[in-house]
């Protein structure tokens, strides 16, 4: 794992969490970061990447239909692997 492919967010109760970033796509207009928790390499989250008050902001996505889009075209745009195909 690359140092720098680690970011820190907060969660929920205010508390610090550590993701590597996996990959960041482009889907019609609309920036995710698929990202994985570095204690826990069971599952990835899908992040949005959103703007609040000139800034940019991970929001969780949890809308199974967001989720399958971002999936579909991560493993077919990028063969699962982070690698174009």
């Amino acid at each position: 794992m690359e140092e720098n492919n680690i970011i820190v967010l907060l969660n929920e109760e205010g508390g610090e969490e550590e993701f590597e970033v996996i990959e960041l796509i482009t889907i019609d207009e609309t920036e995710y970061v698929i990202a994985q928790p570095v204690d826990d390499s069971e599952y990835d989250i899908i992040f949005r990447i959103d703007e609040e008050d000139g800034e940019e902001v991970l929001s969780v996505v949890d809308d199974d239909d967001e989720i399958e889009m971002v999936s579909q075209f991560y493993y077919e745009d990028f063969d699962g692997e982070g690698n174009e195909s």
